[in-house]
């Protein structure tokens, strides 16, 4: 099977040795796993931004039981990438790297992005770049839900509105932006009845006690204050006549905030009854075995899909979350779980959150900020844990309906068809006869960010070299090109700008008191490009071996 995609790869994103649980470090590990399992990819292609990442990713890919041989692309070997026909970035960011292709050939591979977070700067600016940029229509941005989707759109129309009004421009293309959810590996979380009985002895819930689990990061302000599913829980305990049990598993970004939950399941009271599990922990995620039911009540803009409540229900757990971001996607109301309404205020509120998000206040702040107005209906939640609490039943039949669904929908091997459904999608339209945007013409400038500063830098200069340029030798010139102070300087430091020393020393050679042109100069060191033989020749100028004696007009 062809390469498929060039992975991006960096050992900080995917160390799986990672004590921290991060949504988007866990999505991005389970990721490769599934690609090295399922893709059929032959060879195995990296892509690197950095040459040190090389042997981290062939070590790391080899750890997970690649056997097919495995390629590695990098800004100096892009043969990999061409060979393998698409960049596949762990993010957004397939704006910039669109300006970086089109230094070679803009239908020489695809680019597929992903959301994960789409509520940073740097990923909004990612999104809204997309504008400009020379994205094709053979490029991709997945969003991992529908509500993704539509976010990404009202940014990208907000920015194609401004550039209308500023430049009278009225086409935008943008790349195709398929929904396709995360993944998750549904084999490794079954659990069996004794990894149930163990767990619930250790946390001390009893055999006919009903539990609720929280998977995930614990953190007030960037996943979902707990205080409102202790108001849901707390009311179902009351109309049940019973207690239930919470189960907090994850970690918090500090230990003010670990007091914070601490101290408000004190101010709960009796009726709900809080265990708290450490995340990094090496048997952590076996806590899923000791729930009844699953529960994220999401408030948080910082993520786009939620992969804990599918994981929840890969477990066979039914889950009940708020009616928000991926979970509108995966929580199948009333089948699966149950969604609660969340209300937020009307556009306008936030300007003042926009205006201090980057000059005043943090992403941590920004985000905090967002999920203080976002409400979750705490009725509806805790009716939902009443109806599961009370009817065994119930959970069984919507956990196992929840399980079958992980199944069908989220499964590794599922997603993974999915992607190389869209790679062969994107593939054709790359091949094909679809028009490319922005053609780069003959003499274009591939990025006016980062253009030849010989261009950009043009009206500096006195006069510029052609090839009619007239040369001689110059007036008491060096003895040799490696006897100039600082002439090593060509290796060192501008070795892919420059000829090699033997071919400046090819150059040198030539020069006499005859004229002679900088294109015939050029022809002394056959096969090299023109442009580094007259950087060549500029060099010789610098340093005083020729003079010129002619400028053509």
């Amino acid at each position: 099977m062809a390469g498929l995609a060039a992975i991006q790869y960096s050992a900080d994103t995917f160390d799986h040795r990672l004590a921290k649980v991060m949504g988007r470090q866990v999505a991005s590990q389970t990721f490769l796993h599934a690609w090295v399992d399922y893709s059929g990819a032959d060879p195995l292609t990296g892509w690197v931004d950095k040459q040190s990442d090389c042997p981290a990713f062939e070590r790391h890919v080899a750890d997970l039981g690649a056997t097919a041989p495995v390629r590695v692309a990098t800004f100096a070997d892009i043969a990999p990438l061409r060979a393998a026909g698409a960049l596949w970035l762990g993010d957004p960011g397939i704006a910039r790297r669109s300006w970086h292709r089109r230094w070679y050939d803009q239908r020489a591979w695809s680019l597929v992005g992903i959301t994960h977070t789409i509520a940073s700067h740097a990923a909004m600016e990612q999104i809204v770049d997309l504008v400009r940029a020379p994205v094709q229509p053979w490029d991709a941005l997945i969003c991992t839900s529908r509500a993704a989707r539509d976010a990404v759109r009202a940014m990208v129309e907000a920015e194609a509105n401004y550039l209308a009004d500023r430049t009278g421009a009225r086409h935008f293309p943008l790349p195709e932006l398929p929904v396709i959810p995360l993944g998750v590996h549904c084999a490794s979380l079954q659990y069996s009845e004794a990894t149930r009985a163990l767990w619930r002895a250790r946390l001390g819930i009893g055999p006919d006690d009903v539990a609720v689990l929280q998977f995930g990061r614990l953190a007030l302000h960037a996943k979902a204050h707990p205080v409102p599913l202790y108001m849901a829980l707390k009311e179902a305990s009351r109309r049940l006549q019973r207690p239930l049990h919470i189960i907090f598993a994850g970690q918090f970004p500090n230990a003010g905030q670990q007091d914070d939950y601490r101290q408000i399941a004190q101010q709960i009271g009796p009726s709900v009854i809080s265990h708290f599990v450490d995340g990094s922990s090496r048997d952590a995620g076996d806590v899923r075995a000791a729930a009844d039911i699953g529960a994220l009540l999401s408030d948080n803009i910082q993520e786009t899909f939620g992969l804990a409540p599918v994981e929840l229900m890969a477990a066979g757990l039914p889950v009940v979350g708020s009616d928000w971001d991926g979970l509108r996607d995966t929580i199948d109301h009333g089948v699966t779980g149950f969604r609660a309404t969340t209300v937020v205020p009307p556009i306008g509120v936030g300007e003042y959150l926009a205006f201090r998000y980057g000059k005043l206040d943090t992403y941590d702040a920004y985000v905090g900020g967002v999920a203080q107005s976002v409400a979750v209906d705490i009725g509806q939640a805790a009716s939902a844990f009443e109806s599961l609490a009370r009817d065994a039943d119930r959970r069984r039949s919507m956990g196992d309906a929840a399980r079958r669904q992980a199944l069908e929908r989220y499964d590794w091997p599922v997603i993974i068809n999915a992607y190389r459904e869209l790679l062969v999608q994107l593939s054709a339209l790359r091949c094909g006869d679809t028009p490319e945007v922005a053609r780069k013409g003959p003499g274009a400038v591939a990025d006016p960010a980062n253009m030849d500063p010989f261009r950009a830098f043009a009206p500096f200069a006195t006069k510029a070299l052609t090839p009619d340029t007239l040369l001689v030798i110059g007036l008491d010139p060096p003895r040799d090109v490696s006897s100039v102070v600082g002439g090593s300087l060509i290796t060192r430091l501008h070795g892919p700008a420059l000829p090699t020393l033997e071919e400046m020393e090819t150059l040198r050679a030539a020069l006499s008191d005859e004229p002679l042109s900088a294109l015939s100069l050029c022809q002394m060191i056959p096969g090299k490009q023109a442009g580094q033989a007259m950087a060549g020749i500029a060099w010789l100028l610098k340093f005083g071996f020729a003079r010129v004696v002619q400028h053509s007009h």
